[in-house]
């Protein structure tokens, strides 16, 4: 019902657009364009491997007397 009462008040201003509109010209033909160009191909992701943390299970804090704990400190 709504879209009946829409549709007949919009009526008129609808007319009008359309007349006006088949007034003006088409739109203009671009020519001389230059072609779309193809995207991009993307290389192939490498995964980024990070080394493995060095941890030391013998003791809960760090020992300087350990090597463990001195590879782990160091690298």
């Amino acid at each position: 019902m709504i879209k009946k009462i829409l549709k007949f008040t919009c009526w008129p201003f609808i007319k009008i657009m359309n007349w006006l509109k088949s007034g003006l010209p088409e739109g203009k033909v671009k020519k001389n364009l230059p072609k779309k160009e193809k995207p991009l191909k993307l290389q192939k992701e490498v995964p980024i491997v990070e080394p493995e943390k060095i941890v030391c299970n013998t003791h809960s804090r760090y020992k300087k007397s350990c090597p463990t704990c001195n590879k782990a400190k160091n690298g």
